[in-house]
């Protein structure tokens, strides 16, 4: 009987999917792609400013296949995905195409690992404490490497082969109360554009146009607030996103290796 290492949970517009341990722990894996006022998400389609063309999802007990069209105020994108899995470990490949000229800030391979699974985390030889801050520990592409309780580990390893002028790849851990959010992200870090957005459930969008000026018309201004929600605290309610035009048929890969040891 084939070892089932891929399990999908698909609800309407909802769906996780996850890879499955050895050792029975999962690890729920997802995309996100930012645009300068609002994302995609592989996880509900029914977050963000989001229309839909394409959206094809095929999963067997070792592999899945993701394919989905869609545009974004400012963007028109195709974004696909091949996983491979094994029993020791496994490969997820991205591409991210610009189907018309897109402003894009952002895409992002997503693993989650809920927090009593691991004993401590690391990003090159950095130890990184969870203390259920929320924060984004982010650094440049290096190995990540979980310590699992129980006595087993994590290790991941990404490499990008098509990055566009303006972006660039990181790694950030972040601690969320229960869990560990892992993602490799390629992230406009030289934008050509701004704006800054509200970011708070009552208000979960761009400012008006006259603040849109005032924060991001001044380089000092604009250089303090720039992602300041990541870099400082996510209590701040607001930050100014920067993003990247491509232009039609420019795509970014990215694609992220691991493996798992008893």
């Amino acid at each position: 009987m084939m070892e089932k290492l891929v399990q999908l949970d698909e609800q309407s517009s909802r769906r996780r999917l996850a890879l499955r341990l050895g050792s029975g722990q999962k690890i729920l894996c997802g995309i996100e792609v930012g645009s300068l006022e609002s994302f995609f998400s592989f996880e509900d389609k029914t977050l963000g400013k989001v229309r839909m063309f394409d959206d094809e999802l095929r999963v067997g007990d070792k592999y899945w296949r993701y394919r989905a069209e869609f545009q974004l105020p400012g963007a028109h994108l195709c974004v696909s995905e091949n996983c491979r899995v094994r029993s020791r470990g496994g490969v997820r490949a991205l591409s991210l195409a610009a189907i018309d000229d897109s402003v894009v800030m952002d895409c992002v391979i997503r693993f989650i690992i809920a927090k009593t699974d691991v004993a401590c985390a690391f990003i090159g030889k950095r130890q990184i404490p969870h203390r259920a801050e929320n924060r984004y520990h982010q650094f440049p592409l290096e190995t990540v490497r979980l310590e699992m309780n129980g006595g087993s580990s994590l290790v991941f390893l990404a490499e990008a082969a098509a990055i566009p002028m303006g972006m660039i790849p990181v790694v950030y851990l972040r601690d969320e109360r229960d869990a560990w959010v892992l993602h490799f992200r390629v992230l406009a870090t030289a934008p050509e554009l701004f704006a800054i957005k509200g970011c708070h459930r009552f208000y979960d969008r761009p400012f008006p146009k006259f603040l849109q000026r005032l924060a991001t018309g001044s380089f000092v201004v604009r250089k303090k607030l720039l992602y300041v929600r990541e870099r400082v605290s996510r209590l701040i309610p607001f930050q100014v996103n920067g993003a990247t035009r491509l232009k039609a048929g420019e795509a970014i890969r990215l694609r992220v290796n691991w493996r798992w040891s008893a």
